[in-house]
């Protein structure tokens, strides 16, 4: 493993290796070395991991990343393997919700060490910015999210394929709020995203996105979190 970081406890640490560097594809690697369950997000190329696609991930099933349930308690993920290995998505505010985002978030229990694969890199070199931070869960309950359409038509140009996210566009969620740590420092990969507490009402404005196909459509042979054959770098979570 290469370029280790620790979240500003030094409790939880992240590093990478190349997995397979031909297709442009490393493995994530986390371990938390706490006596405590710990929560953290991971920053990499100027964005957090799962910020940029994720109305993509969430509604895909192919993915198997979905947003946290936030009348569910929190629990620490699940050891499948790591090619299969996925984090959940939660909403993670920097100060206060006008200044949030949605990623990935990696929840480990006591000594706990857990990997994941992430394609899309360039075969010379993954990513950079590399740095990890805590976050600790303040309430769940119902949220309304938008998205940026400019994310589905992104996603679809570099892939060459016809996904979808959710509609309408903005929906409620139900889902768990976190907030950063106060060193970590606030990024968001598509402007056009919104977060706001409660449920959407019929005077929340409707952002026109793209219908691309049903639910689930040609997703059967994918590998998530990461797509061999198929990312075209430099598409990242």
């Amino acid at each position: 493993m290469e370029k280790l970081v620790a979240d500003s406890t030094g409790a939880v640490e992240a590093a990478w290796a190349w997995y397979d560097r031909r297709q442009g594809i490393v493995e994530w690697a986390f371990r938390n070395a706490d006596s405590i369950q710990r929560s953290t997000i991971l920053m990499r190329s100027s964005y957090y991991l799962g910020d940029g696609y994720w109305p993509i991930y969430s509604y895909n099933p192919a993915f198997r990343t979905v947003l946290l349930d936030g009348r569910e308690t929190i629990r620490p993920l699940e050891e499948r393997s790591v090619p299969l290995n996925t984090a959940p998505l939660g909403l993670v505010q920097f100060g206060n919700l006008q200044h949030a985002v949605i990623c990935l978030i990696v929840t480990l229990s006591p000594g706990q060490a857990w990997g994941m694969l992430e394609g899309g890199f360039g075969q010379t070199g993954p990513a950079s910015t590399i740095a990890i931070y805590g976050v600790t869960p303040t309430n769940g309950g119902d949220f309304c999210l938008g998205y940026d359409p400019a994310e589905v038509k992104d996603w679809n140009e570099q892939t060459k394929m016809r996904l979808s996210a959710y509609t309408p566009n903005p929906s409620t969620f139900n889902t768990w709020l976190f907030q950063a740590e106060t060193t970590a420092r606030y990024s968001k990969q598509f402007s056009g995203d919104s977060i706001a507490s409660g449920r959407c009402t019929e005077a929340t404005p409707q952002v026109q996105g793209q219908a691309i196909g049903p639910k689930g459509q040609e997703t059967s042979d994918m590998f998530p979190p990461v797509f061999p054959d198929v990312l075209l770098p430099p598409l990242n979570p």
